[in-house]
């Protein structure tokens, strides 16, 4: 008997008797048990060797195996799992491999199956991909063959520890001092905005911190398709999407959603992310005079964000014409916030930028208020350099701040030198 075949033998050994014991096994009990079980083996082992053997077999016993460390690791914030032989993570914003495998795609499908059970989902051939939240904290995608080629696919998701306040991302550098007394008065003033990036760039993150902000006396309706939203506010609804059932019944959309949202007195609707035809009812609600929207949509740019918003509401298949379309962006949306993520792994807001209205030609127009310059990346860290700045104009909206009594000086806005 090879070590992967013992390995594999104990795992079922113990997972068996621990389903089979009511009153529940100690960990240091069975780990003895273990011990002693590979020192009998025949196989010659050190004892390192079998104090990782060990803690690999606890970990597949009371965890979700060789992913256990991963989770408990604060410095990951990301696993993505290509078959099981090759387990990736983020750490610091960068990618890299860990030592950490499985024994084979029978190991892999084990704790797989134990995540989606976990998370009361379904995975199998007929429904091959999941999207869900494990334990209510981290969020995970996963695939299976025949759709994923080279075995089980999974991706899991943590939250961010490390950031939990403003002055986190002011420490880190993601923002100016000034872009965040710009972004207070926003919340305060009740305007509507749409936090825009790619994939792990710190849109829900700072969506979060920035909703400390919102008064305790508002009511908050929370829109989402994978609930990981976390806001201290104790007067909020919580809407998630369901996905169609195997005889493709029982879907309830974002769009279905934000539709019954309107009938719950909300305060504020937050969206956790818009991505189809729910964009339609999103703009006619910040035109029908819901304020203080927060919602997250994926783009690459801020001139990005108002296509995509007018092709997303296109897909409502209302034939709504462009120019109404336009104009509903221009009124609705005040402030886009662009977050991306640079070479080096940092997260910063690279621009807030201002909708201004309508150009000559019908185009929704836009304008920059603060970005941020990235210059070069230093030969010897190589971290990324460059400097936030103003563009040195007062916004239209700074009338609603001064109407407010909110104090903020307008040169906030002016060019800040690098």
């Amino acid at each position: 008997m090879n070590l992967i075949e013992l390995k594999s033998n104990l795992r079922a050994q113990y997972l068996r008797k621990r389903s089979l014991d009511v009153h529940g096994h100690n960990q240091d009990s069975i780990a003895s048990e273990i011990r002693r079980a590979l020192k009998k083996s025949g196989l010659r082992l050190s004892a390192d060797q079998i104090s990782i053997i060990t803690q690999d077999l606890l970990d597949d016993i009371f965890g979700f195996g060789p992913l256990q460390r991963l989770l408990d690791d604060p410095n990951v914030s990301e696993i993505m799992v290509n078959g099981p032989f090759a387990i990736f993570v983020e750490v610091e914003g960068l990618q890299r491999e860990s030592k950490h495998a499985f024994d084979n795609e029978h190991h892999l499908t084990e704790i797989l199956n134990r995540l989606v059970r976990r998370a009361n989902q379904r995975l199998d051939e007929s429904c091959p991909t999941v999207n869900c939240v494990i334990d209510g904290i981290y969020r995970m995608n996963a695939a299976i063959p025949p759709i994923a080629i080279n075995g089980p696919l999974i991706t899991i998701r943590k939250p961010r520890s490390d950031i939990q306040q403003i002055e986190d991302l002011l420490k880190r550098n993601s923002l100016s001092h000034e872009m965040y007394q710009f972004l207070w008065a926003c919340i305060q003033a009740r305007l509507n905005l749409v936090f825009s990036g790619g994939t792990g760039t710190g849109k829900t993150t700072l969506l979060e911190v920035l909703s400390e902000y919102i008064s305790d006396q508002e009511r908050l309706v929370i829109i989402e398709d994978i609930p990981e939203l976390k806001v201290r506010q104790q007067n909020v609804a919580r809407l998630c999407s369901r996905p169609p059932n195997l005889e493709g019944k029982g879907e309830i959309t974002l769009r279905n959603l934000f539709i019954n949202s309107l009938r719950m007195r909300p305060t504020r609707i937050i969206m956790g992310e818009i991505r189809g035809p729910e964009a339609f009812e999103y703009l006619q609600s910040l035109n029908s005079g819901h304020e203080g929207s927060l919602a997250v949509l994926h783009a690459a740019s801020p001139s990005e964000v108002t296509l995509r918003l007018e092709n997303l509401t296109r897909m409502a298949g209302l034939n709504i014409p462009p120019e109404v379309i336009r104009q509903q962006i221009a009124s609705g949306v005040d402030i886009i916030i662009q977050i991306d993520r640079y070479p080096d792994g940092t997260r910063k807001i690279s621009n807030i930028t201002e909708v201004v209205g309508l150009d000559d030609e019908g185009n929704v127009e836009i304008q920059d208020l603060f970005s941020y310059e990235f210059t070069n990346t230093n030969p010897t860290t190589q971290k990324c350099e460059g400097y936030f700045s103003g563009n040195g104009i007062v916004p239209k909206l700074h009338k609603k701040f001064v109407q407010l009594g909110l104090q903020i000086p307008e040169e906030i806005y002016n060019l800040i030198e690098r």
